[in-house]
């Protein structure tokens, strides 16, 4: 082939041979980039691990658990029969919220008996008495079917009505649908100023009770036509993807009793025990492993929050979450717990490392 030749070929497929190339650096550039992002997914994300600072006497504690259940789980063998075979991997490291602390006024003691006045509690400013509790910083509203306590410092409050003094309670009982029992549950912690933002954005759970008034029992019974009362319980909103657990796990310290009559449903029990926390005073700690929180359990230092067979010593776990603890008392913070799921049982494992609390 002569030059002349080997030009004019040259000139007639040179767009071609471009094109080739293009695609060929095309598919380069997309298998490095594809590499590169591989890489970037396996390659250890580091956490900016930070301590809540700036506040005068803070140190950090571990959860102090409720003492309506059992804070030690030594006697008892756990066996671990999950779907994942093993302790499960929780992420490297959570955000713990600090509490700020409330401060009680002694014009909180104006708010405090208008709380008592409210038309749903129903007290009679005639025959009320009224006590207050310096010592706890509580001011107590009573009468002869009555109970109120208010907490002074945040009006967090604690009521209960006499229901086996009162005869005609359980008469022409009439169930109402359950969007209408929450929503009076709703609009009674409203009129008593105690419906948080948290308590909107949560969870909210309807138990339907039978009462006895004659051995002045409870039952909790599945069908609704079964029941007298009904208790909706509130739960503080979801921390990011996980949710909050309160000291007794299947039920919430906020919670409204309600007789549901016909005429007029009535409260008979309610109680909110809320701490509002801070969104800017917060800090990253590291977790345990999941196997560090199994061994804190396996060894017995885990809080028991139910074991419906109180004497039985061997408990299979069948669920294993992380989520973020309620507390019913004040304290500093809200933090992360591992929590053990078995047939009727559940047990709370302080999440944080336990450097921290050295």
């Amino acid at each position: 082939m002569s030059l002349t030749d080997a030009a004019y070929y040259f000139k007639k497929y040179l767009p071609y041979l471009a094109v080739v190339f293009l695609i060929i650096m095309i598919i380069f550039y997309i298998f490095k980039l594809l590499f590169m992002y591989l890489g970037g997914l396996t390659k250890p994300q580091e956490i900016a691990y930070k301590e809540i600072e700036g506040i005068e006497g803070f140190k950090l504690e571990k959860p102090q658990f409720s003492s309506s259940g059992i804070d030690t789980a030594q006697g008892i063998k756990f066996t671990l029969d999950n779907p994942e075979g093993r302790p499960i991997e929780a992420s490297q490291a959570a955000v713990v919220y600090y509490v700020p602390p409330t401060v009680g006024k002694i014009e909180n003691k104006n708010k405090a008996e208008s709380m008592a006045m409210q038309q749903k509690i129903g007290f009679n400013k005639a025959t009320m008495q009224k006590k207050l509790n310096t010592q706890e910083n509580k001011y107590v509203f009573t009468d002869m079917y009555r109970d109120l306590a208010i907490d002074l410092t945040n009006f967090n409050f604690t009521y209960k009505y006499e229901m086996k003094r009162d005869a005609q309670l359980f008469t022409n009982i009439k169930m109402f649908a359950e969007s209408e029992i929450k929503n009076q549950a709703i609009a009674f912690l409203k009129a008593m100023g105690k419906y948080p933002e948290e308590f909107a954005q949560g969870r909210v759970n309807v138990i339907y009770i039978d009462y006895n008034r004659l051995t002045n029992t409870s039952t909790i019974v599945k069908r609704p036509q079964e029941a007298n009362m009904v208790e909706v319980d509130f739960f503080r909103a979801d921390v990011g993807s996980l949710q909050v657990v309160t000291p007794t796990y299947f039920n919430s310290q906020n919670y409204v009793v309600i007789v549901p009559k016909e005429d007029e449903p009535k409260v008979v029990n309610a109680q909110v025990k809320f701490f509002e926390k801070s969104t800017d005073l917060t800090g990253i700690y590291a977790l345990k492993t999941g196997d560090e929180a199994w061994q804190n359990l396996a060894s017995g230092s885990a809080y028991i929050a139910y074991n419906e067979a109180s004497n039985k010593k061997n408990i299979t776990i069948r669920k294993m979450e992380l989520r973020y603890y309620d507390p019913d008392a004040y304290q500093q913070t809200i933090q992360p717990v591992f929590v053990f799921l078995g047939d009727n049982f559940a047990a709370y494992v302080p999440a944080l490392k336990e450097s921290y609390f050295q």
